[in-house]
């Protein structure tokens, strides 16, 4: 799985982008790569959770225009090997 954290930077500039932006996350909802996804409650940033390789996911960020706008920065793009909950297949 692979855990994206986003800080939005406040210029707003990602908002005429946004219907695109979910569009695309639908689409990987309905690929069944996109576990969970949304912005921080205080709108800040947001967080993606994603069960796909490094490559497919740095596809889908290539190809979103909110990834790549100057109001959004990535700071955490990194694998999570979750451990407990109740989506944990058992080993």
């Amino acid at each position: 799985m692979i855990l994206i954290q986003t800080v939005f930077k406040g210029d707003d500039v990602r908002l005429p982008l946004r219907p695109a932006h979910r569009e695309l996350l639908q689409g990987l909802v309905e690929e069944g790569i996109l576990l969970f996804g949304g912005p921080f409650e205080d709108a800040s940033g947001g967080a993606l959770l994603l069960d796909a390789t490094r490559e497919r996911v740095q596809a889908y960020l290539d190809s979103d225009p909110y990834m790549t706008c100057s109001d959004v920065e990535i700071v955490t793009f990194k694998e999570w090997q979750p451990m407990v909950g109740t989506q944990v297949a058992a080993s």
